[in-house]
């Protein structure tokens, strides 16, 4: 009988220890089930962070996209209108050695004239000059008589 109560002691024992066991597996699921669910709600958080993340980072593209459109559609103005302005600056380039020729060709005209007036006049002196001559030199030979 000793043997049973050693025996029976011995269970007891055992099962005590089984049982301090099982409150401690059963102590560190619940922790595990805690952690778990800690871990599950960061998941949760980190989830929703990436969407929201990847929601920002699509309108960011959009905005980039927008701006980079306005930016090529301005630099396709710019270059028209610095094309325009080119061209203007040319035609006005253009205009401006046709006045400036069509002064110079009215100034060479007048200066032709003014030569051909000179030539006439200076003709019509030396003429004047050969008509006198004589009569001069005649008016001289009376002065010179009296």
């Amino acid at each position: 009988m000793q043997e049973m109560n050693v025996e029976l002691q011995q269970r007891q024992t055992e099962q005590e220890k089984l049982l301090a066991q099982r409150d401690d597996v059963s102590s560190q699921l619940q922790e595990v089930n805690r952690a778990n669910s800690r871990l599950l709600e960061q998941l949760t958080e980190l989830g929703q962070e990436k969407d929201k993340l990847q929601q920002e980072l699509e309108e960011t593209r959009k905005t980039a996209d927008k701006r980079k459109a306005m930016l090529d559609e301005l630099a396709i103005d710019v270059a028209q209108e610095k094309s325009r302005h080119k061209e203007e600056l040319s035609d006005a380039w253009l205009q401006h050695e046709k006045e400036v020729l069509g002064v110079r060709a009215r100034y060479e005209k007048e200066l032709c004239g003014l030569h051909e007036d000179k030539n006439r006049t200076e003709e019509e002196i030396r003429s004047q000059l050969r008509d006198e001559k004589p009569a001069l030199g005649s008016w001289r030979a009376y002065s010179r008589r009296r």
